[in-house]
């Protein structure tokens, strides 16, 4: 074992989306000085939007690139630093700090962490879809159904995913298409006869998800908010919302946590 010097940080934050990026703001203005690394998608799923409609404040809508942008300029000017950065490993170590190393072979240590690195879209990976993507094509049925209402839709999947997208695209589309690759649905039996009984029933009433929003996880000190966390509703406002829970629940935290030298700290290394 070696000893190296990093560069050691009061919160680093993982993730460059909603979540992330409104964790940098509160976390910013708790007096924090987050490092944001934006990691290998930069602004998250919602740079793919072209019109987000329906989050608060913006009535005429707004790009999603340019929400993303005006967030990353909020979180600089309350302190925020946003660094290029993936992810590779984090461990919590014997003296406390959170040791966050890099793909790049970059180390750093933090006294919090909170991961909101986001959920990535599965795509087909067939000509076009790149180019499409945002006009007429979406990974987003909640976010973009309504722009198309009336018209014919196409969902490419038979899990459980593809078979709720599809059921909420009946209450704007003339016909919603399934297309799928297997003999049988992948999807639970309760989807797959709910979307049977769409041409007869009209609509489906669903009751939503609960849970208490917690940010914590099982190791103190690092804490997760946005889509790793959130696998129902997967919408920028409820990111957002678990973005600014993960940065309180962090300043909680940090308030029982002593400050350590802000530009170097002595962590050991594998040689």
């Amino acid at each position: 074992m070696t000893e190296e010097t990093v560069d050691h940080r009061r919160l680093i934050i993982a993730g460059t989306g909603i979540a992330g990026l409104t964790a940098a703001i509160y976390a910013g203005r708790a007096n924090n000085e987050p490092l944001v690394l934006e990691g290998d998608e930069p602004g998250g799923q919602l740079t793919l939007t072209t019109d987000v409609a329906n989050y608060p404040g913006f009535p005429d809508g707004i790009g999603g690139p340019e929400l993303v942008q005006r967030m990353k300029d909020q979180a600089t000017q309350f302190g925020a630093d946003l660094e290029h950065g993936v992810v590779e490993d984090v461990t919590k170590r014997d003296d406390g700090t959170i040791r966050v190393e890099l793909s790049n072979g970059g180390v750093y240590t933090a006294d919090a962490f909170i991961a909101a690195s986001g959920a990535s879209a599965r795509t087909l990976g067939i000509p076009g879809e790149e180019e499409l993507m945002g006009y007429g094509l979406s990974t987003c049925a909640t976010c973009d159904g309504a722009f198309f209402r009336g018209e014919d839709m196409l969902v490419v999947g038979g899990g459980d995913a593809a078979m709720e997208e599809a059921t909420f695209l009946t209450k704007f589309a003339d016909t919603v298409y399934l297309a799928h690759r297997r003999e049988e649905f992948r999807a639970e039996a309760l989807w797959v006869e709910r979307v049977r009984k769409k041409a007869e029933q009209g609509y489906v009433r669903t009751a939503g998800g609960r849970g208490e929003g917690q940010t914590r996880t099982d190791v103190d000190g690092i804490f997760a908010a946005g889509d790793v966390v959130d696998h129902h509703y997967q919408q920028a406002i409820t990111a957002g919302g678990l973005g600014c829970k993960a940065a309180i629940d962090a300043d909680e935290y940090l308030e029982d946590v002593p400050e350590r030298d802000a530009e170097a700290a002595e962590v050991e290394a594998d040689d």
